[in-house]
């Protein structure tokens, strides 16, 4: 219970827990001897009568009344005194912004929204020919990665301003910025073909490896060889910010509607799939339902197993994206259930995250921290929030694949029902 959240998901917003008090673990819990929990957030805004609350191992609680310390029947002032806010340094009250991630189905490309700007990620080893050499010369799928691109710019009629920026490294062209000034002029080139430009202002730029996506510092980054690493870093980033950003419908990357094949077993969301979790036993995953909330979808992933999946080998890869798409935003948050994806037609739509501001890879995804191990006759409750995707139901998929840390799950769970809040 150390990852408790306070959200107003009609605000897009998170508030962090201001210290880890609350811990089942500080006071032990058991058998009828119920225990009291006192988290501590920075106060909403006067006019917010109800919040969210993001529960770890357990859900998230709807509906949760916002009200003053006269009307409870609990010490509100003993409460704040002992949490020690005085010995905290600094003391983060206000809230983060809540955004959306999604990923093309290929992994070429992803497509982040925060505080109204949009901006599509492009890797360069894909979006130019390998044999580029002076000029950069845009490859026979190019087309296809900028498709995401011309969605956006379609869906903000309005227009705004468009930033376009290639980030190069030092085993690309001369490793400065005029190698990826040139990369993104190629793309503002072949976009200004493809899309309505009368109503955006374009600029063009150019990044170097000193400005990388993921830091060779972060959790990721330390395992990764180096041309993995440049593969992320090397990029061409496409940044919107249109005038009316309520015009447009970011919830997808690209454009396409064939979800992609399934690779694992497949069942209803209610049902349930049972999967071997490489040498350590088998896992069984479900969702009943999923619930509409101001622009998101709330869902709690069951997980429940038959033996012991023991806290000295249960595979903590288990549920990490592959690294690229890991390392789009997440890269030190490998502890995380990052892989519970919504198919979205072809594009992964991944859980709303926040940004903690500070530069970095300081993107946080509001789905579970999860624990070293699952135990026998116990069901461990994911409690995960994503962007709202539409529809009357969604698909929840667990691409597998290597990562850093080993073999993630592969898994399809169909048909699952969305209901109001």
């Amino acid at each position: 219970m150390t990852q408790i959240y306070m959200l107003s998901l009609a605000r897009d917003q998170a508030y962090l827990e201001l210290t880890l008090k609350s811990a089942v673990g500080r006071y032990g819990v058991a058998q009828g001897k119920p225990l009291d929990l006192f988290p501590v957030f920075g106060a909403v805004d006067p006019d917010v009568r109800e919040v969210e609350v993001f529960l770890p191992n357990l859900g998230v609680a709807l509906g949760v009344p916002v009200v003053s310390s006269e009307e409870v029947d609990f010490p509100v002032t003993e409460i704040i005194d002992d949490a020690g806010l005085t010995n905290q340094y600094p003391l983060q009250t206000d809230p983060f912004a809540i955004g959306s991630l999604a990923i093309a189905g290929d992994g070429s490309s992803d497509t982040a929204v925060l505080n109204g700007q949009t901006t599509v990620t492009l890797l360069s080893d894909l979006l130019f020919s390998d044999d580029s050499t002076a000029e950069p010369e845009l490859s026979e799928r190019a087309d296809d990665m900028l498709a995401a691109v011309v969605k956006q710019l379609a869906s903000f009629p309005s227009g705004g301003t468009v930033s376009v920026c290639g980030h190069e490294t030092e085993h690309n062209y001369d490793g400065d910025v005029e190698g990826g000034e040139a990369e993104a002029q190629a793309v503002a080139d072949r976009l200004a073909d493809l899309a309505d430009l009368e109503h955006w202002e374009v600029s063009i730029e150019g990044g170097d490896y000193r400005t990388p996506r993921l830091d060779r510092h972060s959790s990721l980054g330390t395992w990764l060889y180096d041309e993995e690493f440049a593969h992320i870093n090397r990029r061409v980033e496409v940044v919107l910010v249109p005038n009316d950003p309520t015009e447009g419908d970011t919830s997808d990357a690209a454009v396409g509607d064939a979800e992609p094949q399934a690779t694992g077993p497949v069942a209803n969301g209610a049902q349930g799939v049972t999967v071997t979790v490489g040498e350590w036993g088998k896992l069984t995953l479900s969702m009943e339902r999923v619930i509409r909330v101001d622009g998101f979808l709330v869902g709690t992933v069951m997980l429940g197993v038959e033996e012991t999946l023991g806290v000295n080998v249960y595979p903590k890869g288990a549920f990490l994206l592959p690294d690229t798409a890991q390392g789009a935003h997440w890269g030190d948050c490998l502890n995380y259930a990052c892989n519970l994806t919504l198919l979205n037609g072809s594009v992964r739509q991944l859980p709303a995250e926040y940004w903690k501001t500070g530069g970095g890879n300081d993107y946080v995804p509001l789905t579970n921290y999860m624990s070293d191990d699952v135990l026998p006759a116990d069901l461990v409750q994911i409690p995960v929030i994503w962007p709202d995707v539409g529809g009357d139901t969604v698909t929840l998929d667990l691409p597998g694949g290597a990562n850093c840390e080993g073999e993630a799950i592969t898994a399809r769970l169909t048909d699952i029902p969305v209901v109001e809040a």
